[in-house]
């Protein structure tokens, strides 16, 4: 019997981070890894519910769950890796 190769998850190719500020950092991974590729600043938001990180959401506007494994590039590209480079940052979502 040949060997049957594993099959690949798909997840979403973009990834939208919510921050405090609010703050919205989009990472997109086109298969050549991931890069962030847009930073907006939300300038009429509410913020009376203040919490450093609000969540992960598909350029759909679905939550994704914080364990999913898209999530966990995107933050690590964001939080922990300082080589990445960083698009100039826009105002009003």
């Amino acid at each position: 019997m040949p060997r049957q190769k594993a099959k690949t998850v798909r997840y979403p190719t973009e990834v939208t981070i919510e921050y405090l500020i609010p703050l919205y950092i989009v990472v997109r991974n086109d298969g050549d890894g991931a890069q962030i590729t847009k930073v907006v600043v939300d300038d009429e938001a509410d913020l009376s519910a203040p919490s450093a990180y609000e969540g992960a959401y598909t350029p759909e506007g679905d939550r994704l769950d914080d364990f999913n494994a898209v999530v966990g590039e995107a933050r690590h590209l964001i939080e922990c890796d300082g080589s990445t480079e960083w698009p100039g940052w826009e105002f009003g979502w």
